[in-house]
């Protein structure tokens, strides 16, 4: 096994560009990281409400599935999408 000699410049000519790739890696999941984190709090409001109106008598709506039903495809593949990134 061979191995290649660099020099200082390129050395820190290859950490400096690893660097800047890591850091738009890791800003690129926070991002990700925000959308879920709103998706899962408009998940928790939509269950909230539905529980709410169980407690009054009330049955929930069908729109009110459609709306938990399609935040939760969505979060499911956002977060899909995360793990494929990591």
């Amino acid at each position: 096994m061979a191995l290649d000699i660099i020099n200082r410049e390129e050395f820190d000519r290859r950490l400096e560009q690893s660097t800047a790739c890591m850091r738009q890696q890791r800003l690129a999941l926070e991002t990700r990281a925000a959308e879920l984190e709103d998706l899962i709090g408009r998940y928790a409001s939509v269950l909230e409400r539905m529980e709410a109106e169980s407690e009054q008598g009330a049955d929930p709506s069908l729109k009110q599935r459609d709306e938990l039903r399609n935040i939760l495809t969505e979060l499911a593949e956002r977060t899909s999408a995360v793990a494929a990134a990591l």
